[in-house]
């Protein structure tokens, strides 16, 4: 994870207790590291990846198998 000064209130937020997350347009490509997403937002019930950069299902589960209480996953 990058702790650049553009990202550092990503470092001090309380991102665990988000339950719906929307990140449509975000560029977002991946998964990242493995268990990064758990570590830094566990909860996530509901999660926007629409109009992303995902090319792959594999690119899609590694993101949803990360999230343990995802309900609703929006890839449209």
């Amino acid at each position: 994870m990058n702790y650049s000064v553009q990202n550092q209130y990503f470092f001090y937020s309380q991102f665990e207790a988000l339950e719906v997350v929307w990140l449509r347009e975000h560029n977002v490509s991946g998964p990242g590291e493995e268990g990064e997403l758990v570590k830094l937002c566990p909860n996530i019930k509901e999660l926007d990846l629409s109009r992303n950069l995902l090319h792959s299902w594999q690119s899609v589960a590694g993101i949803a198998d990360q999230l343990r209480h995802l309900k609703i996953l929006n890839i449209r």
